[in-house]
């Protein structure tokens, strides 16, 4: 992707597939779940939670990952 954490906002990209598969499935989320994502990054939850939402609404303060999860996120819950 060609970006890096930005440490003065605590900032970790989740990679690890088996991972975001792990927290997903935990948070059971239902077709008519409204979901708030605060620290979006990369955006590596968000698709597979608005695969399963009613909707994703999500919150970033880093200017240089607002676009990253709307490429991404085909499913136009987000």
């Amino acid at each position: 992707m060609g970006i890096a954490p930005a440490t003065r906002h605590g900032q970790n990209f989740l990679i690890d597939l088996n991972l975001q598969q792990l927290i997903v499935n935990a948070a059971e989320i239902t077709p008519r779940d409204v979901v708030l994502e605060v620290g979006t990054g990369t955006g590596a939850l968000t698709a597979q939670m608005a695969d399963r939402a009613a909707a994703v609404v999500t919150v970033e303060i880093d200017h240089i990952c607002l676009s990253l999860p709307a490429r991404s996120c085909s499913s136009g819950r987000m």
